[in-house]
């Protein structure tokens, strides 16, 4: 191509992609990966809370419920008492605003006095914020908190429903009520949060803004307008949908909380004790609020997979007190941006006279994108990510098959001179870059897939070779067929066994998921034939899988005449030794904890236990795939789970007859062996670690 024409070429490219990439935001389609860039974003520049950053948090963990359970044998949930005793500790201490994440919609299972112990409280305090949860039976209020001067509040939305605390207990006793709608974006993680809702001809300010406006007394005022908010004297920007973009902190090393957090365990000690408040509240807004895992008070945020609710509404409270929330920014910013880089990208990588040229000018204008977004997030603005980056990659991918198409020869030949002896994937990447024509290997997580034919041996003495050759070439192809379709790398046949590996050369995010997909293909299309094998083999045939996930060695590997594109590495002998360990369970794939993990909810199947095979000390979590996500349960799954319920439990009569009722489950028999010996012995725990002598 002329150098003339480079530049419109490139100019055109640039528009086309940024069009397109446009048109896939504003339908929703990257609405996940915008999500995935902008929690790394907040990742990365997330600072933590300052000390003099007045909120801290009183949480009912773990470490509360087992205190409470242990010392007073309560469990949960409380009586309303020791949310009383809670409230008039932070009151004594000087809390500026007590703010509970949970309410009181139920009379007191205590009875009428615990219920007046919390109203005694919250009658006594100044302080006390409770939540209006925006879903419920309720149709109007049944009493009324301190009063709003609002304006605008007909772009918030309105709701038909809502759930009070009990009237009996708190009606009309808290200084303010606060929505705890958690506005999480499609992939449910909270980025945002609507700060009004309407309801019963009342506006609702969300919980964390309700505190920020009550402890100056007074009748609050709010304007609710496009693009703004107007709450006690401040301006607060709000995106397109009516938004706040919450910036997080980041969580503490020590306690991974976001904020200070004490165990409402330690305040009901000292109010036990009789200590008196030591001022860590004083003057602090404190939100009390759930962190335990039962309790189920859990979201995903944009710095913590898993973070308790109360997390949420103290970030936008300090982002209320700090003037922190993240400013939109015009589309037009961003577009016109978007079409210089790509523009640019594009034109360098026409220009380029190698492949290394083009991917350092692909490479180049790709991180442009990136670093724009990275650097506008620092300095407070929400600035996209996702379709910038894809506009910029599709001009960039334009350009490489205009220059594909002109300037392709030297790649074709090496396609051609190559197709007969690597696999596609590395052909594609030798023809992107000659130079990995060389021996070596790169560390990369893989998932191993292992299989082999039970007893081949002994049968294929038996074959004529023809017969032999042309069943290996049967079972092979049908088995290679469902590793191909879910994306796998064939590694090697060992007459007739198969290793394959997901994630090399090609990343692919779900790896675990489609190494235990074909697993569970496989042994399903064996079963589709299992006649026609059965007459091939003069046997019915059972086919064993082993799959794990670790970090490999994976490249290129030989003589500098001939080499192999192979993994190497333990993770690749412990799914063989996986593959092995069927032999011992009567199963037909099992699969590591480490892949089970990784593959994400959805896999139906069972922990059978741990192994410690042959060659390794420590013992390894084995499970065995039953069915595929949106599948069916398997009708044994749950008497299964129940059994081994039982085994962990210890209560060996009861897992005994639990197991006895799951005939012809060969791994239930095992664990009805392991019963009987530990019964024998006198154990009273469950040992699950079961010694594996063979390969």
């Amino acid at each position: 191509m002329s150098g003339s024409a480079r530049g419109p070429t490139a100019a055109a490219l640039a528009v086309a992609g940024a069009v397109l990439a446009y048109a896939l935001h504003a339908s929703g389609a990257l609405a996940r990966v915008e999500g995935l860039s902008w929690d790394a974003r907040e990742r990365l520049l997330a600072e933590p809370a300052p000390p003099e950053l007045p909120i801290r948090l009183l949480l009912i963990d773990d470490e509360s419920l087992a205190r409470v359970a242990r010392e007073q044998r309560i469990p949960w949930p409380w009586p309303r008492e020791y949310f009383a005793a809670l409230l008039g500790y932070l009151v004594a201490d000087g809390a500026r605003a007590v703010v509970f994440d949970f309410d009181f919609t139920e009379q007191s299972r205590f009875g009428v006095d615990d219920d007046n112990a919390l109203r005694e409280a919250l009658a006594a305090s100044p302080a006390a914020v409770l939540p209006l949860r925006l879903k419920g039976e309720a149709r109007d209020w049944p009493d009324a908190p301190a009063p709003l001067e609002a304006e605008g509040m007909e772009l918030a939305p309105l709701l038909p429903g809502a759930s009070f605390s009990h009237a009996d207990v708190v009606g009309g006793l808290a200084i303010a009520y606060g929505h705890v709608v958690a506005n999480a974006d499609r992939d449910g993680v909270v980025r945002r949060v609507r700060p009004f809702y309407r309801f019963a001809g009342r506006p609702v300010p969300t919980l964390a803004l309700s505190a920020y406006l009550r402890p100056a007394g007074g009748t609050p005022r709010v304007v609710l307008r496009e693009g703004a908010l107007e709450a006690a004297g401040a301006e607060f920007p709000l995106d397109g949908d009516g938004r706040l973009a919450l910036r997080y902190r980041r969580p503490d090393p020590g306690t991974g909380h976001l904020y200070p957090a004490y165990s409402a365990a330690g305040v009901l000690a000292d109010v036990g004790a009789g200590t008196p408040p030591r001022g860590i509240f004083r003057d602090c807004y404190v939100l009390v609020g759930m962190s335990a895992e039962n309790l189920f008070d859990n979201w995903p945020t944009a710095v913590k997979t898993v973070a308790p609710g109360v997390e949420v509404h103290a970030t936008v409270l300090d982002n209320l007190l700090s003037r922190g929330f993240l400013r939109p920014v015009p589309a037009v910013m961003p577009l016109l941006l978007t079409l210089a880089i790509s523009a640019g990208g594009a034109w360098l990588v026409l220009r380029a006279r190698s492949a290394a040229g083009s991917l350092a000018a692909a490479a180049a204008a790709l991180a442009l994108p990136v670093a724009v977004a990275v650097a506008a997030h620092a300095l407070g603005l929400a600035w996209p990510a996702a379709w910038p980056l894809l506009a910029t990659g599709l001009a960039i991918a334009a350009a490489g098959a205009v220059g594909y198409a002109t300037e392709g020869q030297q790649r074709r030949y090496l396609r051609r001179a190559f197709e007969h002896y690597l696999s596609p994937q590395v052909i594609a990447r030798i023809v992107e870059d000659p130079s990995q024509l060389k021996l070596g290997g790169e560390r990369r997580e893989a998932t191993i897939f292992v299989s082999d034919v039970e007893g081949f041996s002994s049968f294929a003495e038996g074959m004529d070779p023809q017969d032999l050759a042309r069943f290996l070439n049967d079972y092979l192809g049908a088995m290679t067929a469902v590793l191909l379709a879910e994306g796998a790398t064939l590694d090697k046949y060992a007459g007739d066994g198969i290793v394959a590996f997901w994630n090399a050369p090609v990343e692919e995010p779900d790896h675990a998921l489609r190494a235990i997909r074909a697993a569970l293909r496989c042994q399903r299309v064996l079963a589709s034939r299992a006649d026609e094998f059965a007459a091939q083999a003069g046997r019915p045939l059972r086919m064993r899988i082993g799959v794990h996930t670790g970090i490999v060695s994976v490249g290129n590997f030989g003589s500098r005449r001939r080499f192999d594109y192979t993994v190497l590495g333990d993770a690749v002998n412990l799914a063989s030794r996986l593959e092995g360990a069927n032999k011992h369970f009567g199963t037909g794939t099992l699969v590591s904890e480490e892949t089970w993990r990784r593959a994400g909810p959805g896999v139906l199947g069972r922990e059978i236990g741990r192994v410690r095979v042959l060659g390794r000390i420590q013992p390894v979590t084995i499970h065995e795939p039953w069915a595929l996500p949106g599948e069916p349960a398997p009708a044994a799954l749950d008497a299964s789970e129940e059994a081994r319920r039982l085994c962990i439990a210890a209560r060996w009569d009861e897992a005994q007859k639990a197991l006895d009722a799951c005939p012809g489950d060969p791994v239930a028999a095992i664990w009805r062996g392991r019963v009987e010996a530990l019964r024998e012995q006198g154990a009273t725990a469950w040992d699950d670690v079961f010694e594996l002598r063979e390969k």
